[in-house]
């Protein structure tokens, strides 16, 4: 037990001997929760004492916490002559800790592995490739239980095949990369790259799988990532492309390479590199990111004509689905507002404001632009008819944020009530969880909650109150990412109105001293690290992004390193980076070196958190004096929505700090 539990152990103890004490009579069921809290002060000085009391709590049949008592018994006998009746039944949301702790009671590695092996969900990855590699090591092992084990591992993590077939090598490689050992990754791609066996296919994705593992390693090699786009790209020939299927790959290469010469080259590579695959495709493939492509670069060089003409190309083009027809259909509308042609704008923006595969998130950045259209012809009375419905139906969100300001009309009163019980929570149910959260075992109330949330139908059934109920109580176990995911399963209109109920459960302050601490030797706002930290993790300090980026603040290894050596942080491996008392001090510092970079500018700085600093000073070259055409001008789509995203949570979060003293949208943060 780590000195912070054992502190909240005692603490809570303390409570309870206090509120005995205060109490002429002593009720039974108090004197019950006493002696768990007692054996719960005991788990780590006297795991055989604990071991007894536990045991002695599970076998009251009156007390509310006897099966947690259960487990708690378990886990403290593990090492003491006593022993635990293992057949006993517990609630299926304590099954997976029991089905652990009876692992431990396994007496040999070879009974561990096979265990783990059919109970993949109990463990963690690394933990189950440690069990079958030590259990191999056995000769006492049947040939059918290694046989068994050997295909566990080997279908988990292929790299320790040990005499893997040529079709395993793309499987490795990817293994390889997931553990950052790219050196081994690009040993096992180039074996398929330059393979005589291997079909063009095969080695398309070998190709493309050598550029993302690049990718990932790109600031310690840069040279090494272009080198691998162009590769990918160039690979195949003409008379490969009579085949659909390579076209198809040889297309995608070939737009992949043009993203990243416009991004790393800049915009001269771009434009040639388009026209050499609009000549070499020659009407096979559909040229609708051609035209798209050639299109957003007019933009950026501030030829409008040329880009409308591109761009007007691509709308008449095949897609091969909604999402990109909505792409082209969007920066055709964006091109037509920047040419002045608001008119057309406007019948461009209906076009997708009206479709029903349009998210809700985009139909409020279509009806945000359409009033800039109708303000910009001075139609003010249809301008602020439009704001003013955004206001309505996106009150927290960042276009309904800036519909407030267009308006001048105060941001929304943001209050937490207190909700009843809700309907997926029996009377019990409620009655352990409080209990649990009465002697600090959030962890398993966590569990009972999550239990009872395990599919989009059970939220169907529920209204708002009941929703705001069961969010509360996940909020007050700090099951944030929980209440996350299952907000986004809502309908728009009913996540309107649980945010109007409860702000303060879905924009929370976890971690508060240590963000605190950081925020203040950071020189930068705790509200600017809640921000980042809400959108990077949601608050879940184990999260690893498809990037490599870790932890709460999505720091990379690479950069966790520098920041660390000049902060005096102490910082080993990209594994610390789990450690909230690292990663936050990390991540602020970083936030801060990123403001002193672009001169204290808010967009540039979330911008660049998020993307490169050299891609938004890139970006910023093309800034004309518009601060929120930049920011939907920005090329990156996940760091264009960052930004507004970063935006809406810093506003929100600091009106949940200050009040109706903070009545106004700070369009001062934007400013450039």
């Amino acid at each position: 037990m780590s000195v912070m539990k054992c502190f909240k152990a005692s603490a809570l103890l303390s409570i309870f001997l206090f509120s005995c004490s205060s109490q002429s009579k002593i009720s039974p069921e108090t004197n019950t929760f006493v002696d768990y809290m007692t054996a719960k002060n005991n788990e780590e000085k006297d795991p055989a004492t604990a071991c007894a009391q536990f045991i002695a709590l599970s076998n009251q049949e009156k007390f509310i916490l006897r099966d947690v008592a259960y487990i708690h018994a378990a886990k403290n006998c593990l090492n003491t002559p006593q022993s635990i009746d293992w057949s006993r039944a517990v609630p299926s949301w304590l099954d997976t800790d029991k089905k652990r702790l009876y692992f431990e009671t396994l007496d040999s590695d070879t009974k561990k592995a096979l265990y783990a092996k059919d109970n993949t969900s109990l463990f963690r990855t690394p933990d189950r490739i440690a069990f079958y590699q030590k259990a191999l090591q056995s000769k006492e092992l049947t040939k059918p239980e290694r046989t068994s084990l050997q295909s566990a591992l080997y279908s988990l993590s292929p790299r320790f095949m040990d005499k893997p077939k040529e079709s395993d090598y793309l499987k490795i490689a990817k293994d390889f990369r997931s553990v950052r050992l790219f050196p081994r990754a690009y040993e096992y791609l180039n074996k398929i790259i330059g393979g005589a066996h291997f079909s063009k296919e095969e080695k398309m994705a070998a190709l493309k799988d050598f550029f993302y593992t690049h990718k990932l390693n790109r600031l310690k090699d840069k040279s090494g990532y272009l080198h691998a786009t162009k590769k990918w790209a160039n690979y195949l020939h003409d008379k490969d492309l009579q085949n659909p299927i390579l076209m198809t790959l040889y297309y995608e290469a070939q737009i992949n390479l043009v993203r990243v010469l416009w991004t790393e080259q800049g915009p001269t590579e771009a434009l040639s590199a388009l026209t050499k695959l609009e000549k070499t495709i020659n009407k096979r493939h559909s040229p609708f990111d051609i035209h798209w492509l050639r299109g957003r670069i007019f933009e950026e060089q501030k030829k409008p004509s040329e880009a409308l003409s591109e761009l007007e190309k691509a709308a008449q083009s095949e897609t091969p689905n909604w999402r990109e027809k909505e792409k082209i259909l969007w920066s055709l509308a964006w091109s037509y507002f920047k040419n002045k042609n608001y008119k057309s704008a406007i019948e461009h923006l209906d076009t997708m404001i009206n479709s029903t595969e349009v998210s809700a998130y985009a139909r409020f950045k279509y009806q945000y632009w359409k009033a800039e259209a109708f303000q910009r012809q001075s139609l003010e009375t249809e301008a602020k008819a439009t704001w003013g419905s955004l206001t309505l139906d996106d009150p927290y969100g960042y276009y309904g944020l800036l519909a407030h300001h267009q308006l001048d009309k105060p941001l929304i009163t943001l209050t937490t009530g207190t909700f009843t019980q809700p309907v997926v929570l029996s009377s019990d149910d409620i009655e352990i969880f409080n209990a649990l959260v009465k002697v600090g075992e959030l962890d398993f109330a966590q569990k009972l909650l999550n239990e009872k949330l395990t599919s989009k139908s059970e939220l169907a059934k529920m209204s708002a109150d009941d929703i705001c109920a069961i969010f509360q109580r996940l909020a007050q176990v700090n099951s944030y990412s929980t209440v996350f995911y299952y907000f986004t399963q809502l309908t728009p209109e009913m996540q309107r109105d649980v945010f109007l109920k409860i702000p303060s459960v879905l924009f929370p302050k976890p971690f508060y001293d240590l963000v605190s601490k950081a925020a203040q030797e950071a020189t930068i706002e705790p509200e600017l690290v809640y921000s980042i930290m809400r959108q990077e993790s949601a608050f879940n300090p184990m999260a690893r992004s498809p990037m490599d980026a870790f932890g709460l603040l999505q720091v990379l290894p690479e950069v966790a390193s520098r920041m660390a050596k000049k902060h005096n942080v102490p910082y080993t491996t990209y594994e610390d980076l789990y450690k909230p008392e690292i990663n936050i001090p990390i991540g602020s510092y970083l936030l801060r070196n990123q403001s002193n970079a672009f001169d204290n500018k808010f967009v540039l700085m979330v911008a660049s958190y998020n993307a490169s600093a050299g891609a938004v000073r890139n970006w910023y070259k093309r800034y004309d004096g518009d601060d929120l055409m930049f920011i939907e001008d920005i090329p990156y789509e996940e760091t264009k929505t960052y930004v507004k995203l970063i935006t809406r949570n810093l506003v929100l979060y600091k009106k949940l700090l200050y009040g109706d003293e903070f009545r106004a949208f700070p369009r001062h943060i934007l400013e450039l």
